[in-house]
């Protein structure tokens, strides 16, 4: 079996899904948006592989390969940027909750029916928006009301 340069969909969507943004200090850009690249390139023997892959949006992929950043990832995903003037940039990835698990109850929760209201009183906009809302509802439902 060949070496593969571009991921499978399945790691692909796994690196997306591990990284969540751009993994460039303080880039915001969802990773679903983002280049996957190969932290060791794979023009110098680097895998194809999770280890050696980040999510970069395609500003921060060119500054990596044009623009004098390296990066290097740690076995524990913390990866590091470091600039052309040498300073070096490490990012943390974000932690997951655990979903096995429902968060804990605070004083601060509504309870499962409460329906949230805000309103610009600017404008007499109102948005409810329902905490017990169907999985089938996508938007929040907007209404005019001159209260």
């Amino acid at each position: 079996m060949g070496r593969r340069r571009f991921p499978a969909p399945g790691l692909a969507r796994y690196v997306h899904a591990q990284d969540r943004t751009c993994r460039f200090p303080g880039c915001r850009k969802p990773a679903r948006f983002c280049d996957l690249d190969h932290v060791r390139p794979y023009a110098e023997g680097g895998e194809t592989v999770e280890g050696n892959l980040i999510a970069a949006c395609r500003r921060h992929h060119r500054a990596k390969h044009e623009g004098g950043w390296t990066v290097t990832r740690a076995a524990d995903g913390v990866v590091t940027w470091t600039g052309p003037t040498g300073r070096a940039y490490r990012t943390v990835p974000e932690p997951w909750e655990d979903l096995d698990r429902p968060p804990p109850a605070t004083a601060s929760t509504p309870p499962a029916n409460h329906i949230h209201r805000d309103r610009n009183h600017s404008t007499g906009l109102h948005m409810v928006r329902s905490a017990t809302r169907p999985a089938s509802a996508k938007l929040s439902i907007l209404r005019l009301s001159s209260c």
